[in-house]
Parts: C-alpha cells; structure tokens; sequence
C-alpha cells in the first residue's frame, strides 16, 4: 500500500512539511460502542494550496489480553471521517496476550488552506477491551503535505 501512495505523489510535487504527534501514555478501553479518541495522537497542519494532498501515516501500537477480541480505528479531518477501519479491522481471536503495533495509510485532499486537525479515534470489537501505549508504547500520527 505505502507503493501504490508513492506512485501517486511520485510525478505530484514535493514534500512541503511534515508533522508528527506522538503519545505513549497508556490508555485502557473496555467494551466502548462508539469511537473514543486516543490521546495524544491529533496533529494540526495548515496547507499551503488548496491542491495539496496531505499523507495521513498513523503507527498505533495496542496490547490485547486473553478474552480480549479487537478494535478498530477511524481518522477525522476536523469531524469528517477520512479513514475507517470497516471490514478491515483488527480482529484477534488467540486465547493469549497478543501486543503489536498496526500502520494505516490514508491519502487526503482535503481543498483548503485553512488549519486542519486530524485525530485517530478507537473502539473496542464487541464486549472486549485493549489497551493502547503498553509498557511505555508509543502511538504517532505524521502528516505530509504534498504539493500537486
């Protein structure tokens, strides 16, 4: 995937800045039905054209104990969801801890020149919890603006 986001910026323009928001403050999550922010991780950018594209790369890394089933994600641009997990979300079944860490990519045309905020949002896979920044983990969120 990150191939196919680098084909698309290839013959574009360059890479006017970029951005990173990290946290590794642990935060647990039991059974939440709707999306909850994960701390820490919204970045501001303001893009220089309205024809920029911002790369939007999230590095979110999670612990699950036993009987714990999942979780998905969702990023906002300002309140309008850009990316969501859907289908694709990250669903564990192992009766034992599993920790790790998930990458999302998601290219952004967001049109405007205006200060943007985008924020990574969680929630839990059914009556499980997870917990995110275990032992010091961290989770991040880089934007990259692009230039057309």
């Amino acid at each position: 995937k990150l191939i196919y986001y680098y084909s698309l910026i290839k013959g574009g323009g360059k890479i006017n800045q970029v951005l990173q928001a990290t946290n590794n403050t642990q935060q647990d999550l039991n059974s939440t039905s709707s999306f909850v922010d994960l701390a820490g991780v919204t970045q501001a950018i303001t893009p220089s054209a309205t024809s920029s594209k911002i790369l939007i790369i999230s590095d979110i890394h999670f612990d699950l104990t036993a009987g714990d089933r999942g979780f998905q994600i969702q990023i906002l641009r300002d309140s309008t969801v850009v990316f969501e997990d859907g289908n694709n979300k990250s669903t564990y079944t192992a009766g034992a801890r599993i920790a790790g860490r998930n990458t999302y990519l998601e290219l952004d045309a967001p049109s405007s020149t205006s200060s943007l905020t985008y924020k990574v949002q969680v929630q839990t896979d059914g009556s499980s919890g997870a917990r995110f920044n275990p032992d010091s983990g961290r989770s991040n969120i880089t934007l990259i603006e692009v230039l057309a």
